[in-house]
């Protein structure tokens, strides 16, 4: 029975540390004048300040109108997730599409998703001659 009464005294007591970090206590901080100290952030009880929370706000993602732009978006975000994302000059233009038709499956590209990619690299091959 004791040995259970100091497994839930050091449970309890592990429980209020965590709790009390978590709320944002700035007890822990302050030093003996109760003033807070110079090498800690002032603490509040939000906890936008936990430096163990790696969480980054979203980005609202903007609706993009332009096809070019939608393709060089496309291209970064499916292909990105199994490899680098190719530069158009990878491959000559007449090549695309073959290459495009291989690897859509892969990157669950909708045939729409797909011209808007082949038009991506269109602009900037064209544009390159």
């Amino acid at each position: 029975m004791i040995l259970n009464l100091k497994a839930f005294a050091i449970f309890l007591l592990s429980v209020g540390v965590c709790v009390s970090f978590y709320a944002g206590a700035s007890a822990y901080s302050k030093d003996s004048a109760g003033t807070q100290s110079k090498d800690q952030p002032e603490q509040t009880g939000d906890l936008s300040h936990n430096p163990l929370k790696k969480h980054k706000p979203k980005k609202e993602k903007q609706l993009i109108t332009d096809p070019i732009a939608q393709g060089k978006e496309l291209l970064a975000s499916r292909c990105s997730t199994c490899h680098t994302a190719p530069a158009p000059t990878v491959h000559a233009l007449s090549d695309w599409p073959a290459v495009l038709n291989r690897m859509a499956p892969r990157a669950f590209l909708s045939p729409d998703e797909e011209k808007l990619i082949m038009q991506y690299f269109q602009s900037v091959l064209q544009a390159k001659n």
